[in-house]
């Protein structure tokens, strides 16, 4: 039961991540590499904020906003540049955000990590904790199904798909594009912030290794899922990237094995959407449905 409870927690909290960035191309057709960055900064806020107040609603709380702010922080890049400028400046975030976390060790502990974080259920003694980490996945990824689903819907979504279309245009329609950009940049951050959150207090160890250009590339290959196929398409990109991975960790794999596996898939996933765009006569980055 632990083991399949396991892989539930990975590929519920990786759903959420591939959702949120699958909302960030739909919705302003950004393609972002720092996503790495935003899940850590989520799983490391959670781990400061909690086990300096002893409180994980604390550290849920402080991750939430700090998120939030990270989020929106890579989204309003795209005021200043667009296309591939943005990416390879998502990815200058990334990068700067890795050193200074693996670099600083007051507090966050630097290459070493953070240890004995707070566990979001406490201390619980009936049960497994596992399932209770599975059951908190499976009701945040339905949750955060539900509210981009509603956000589809709402005259915001039009906002955003004419933000990402031209600023210029946005703002002779008398669209803020600035507030358009944060507020998207709040959501996605939120989602992939607390989905880090929940990981870090899961584990209760986190590094800089966890959330390095790999995990970027792999919440990014789950997005191009999301992108083409909707919720189902993001589920599937979970399974595939990070669930079975996952299945053969615990099957016996070496973690060097089942990290090689998740890359590979990402890559295979990358390439297949790449292919499938330009044989179809829609871009699916631009989107908005």
């Amino acid at each position: 039961m632990s083991f399949a409870a396991n892989i539930i927690v990975a590929v519920t909290l990786f759903f959420a991540c591939g959702t949120g960035s699958a909302f960030l191309q739909k919705r302003l057709n950004l393609t972002s590499i720092a996503h790495g960055a935003v899940f850590g900064t989520g799983a490391y806020v959670y781990a400061v904020a909690a086990t300096a107040s002893g409180s994980a609603l604390m550290g849920a709380l402080a991750a939430f906003v700090a998120s939030g702010l990270t989020g929106s922080a890579v989204v309003l890049a795209a005021e200043r540049v667009v296309g591939d400028d943005y990416a390879l400046t998502s990815f200058a975030f990334q990068v700067v955000w890795l050193g200074l976390i693996a670099n600083i060790r007051p507090i966050i502990g630097g290459v070493l990590g953070i240890p004995n974080i707070p566990s979001l259920i406490g201390n619980t003694k009936q049960g497994n904790p596992v399932l209770y980490f599975a059951a908190i996945g499976v009701v945040f990824a339905i949750f955060v199904t539900l509210i981009l689903r509603k956000i589809a819907r709402s005259a915001f979504a039009l906002s955003a798909a004419v933000v990402a279309r031209s600023s210029e245009l946005a703002d002779t329609l008398g669209i803020s594009s600035f507030a358009t950009r944060a507020q998207v940049g709040i959501a996605y951050g939120v989602i992939v912030g607390l989905s880090g959150a929940v990981f870090g207090s899961f584990l209760t160890y986190i590094d800089p290794t966890l959330f390095s250009t790999d995990t970027s590339i792999t919440i990014l290959a789950i997005g191009f899922f999301g992108v083409v196929g909707g919720i189902r398409g993001t589920s599937l990109g979970a399974i595939i990237i990070v669930g079975i991975p996952e299945l053969m960790r615990f099957l016996g794999s070496s973690m060097a094995q089942a990290g090689f596996a998740q890359m590979a898939f990402s890559g295979i996933a990358l390439a297949a959407v790449a292919v499938w765009s330009l044989r179809s006569s829609k871009n699916p980055w631009a989107e908005t449905k």
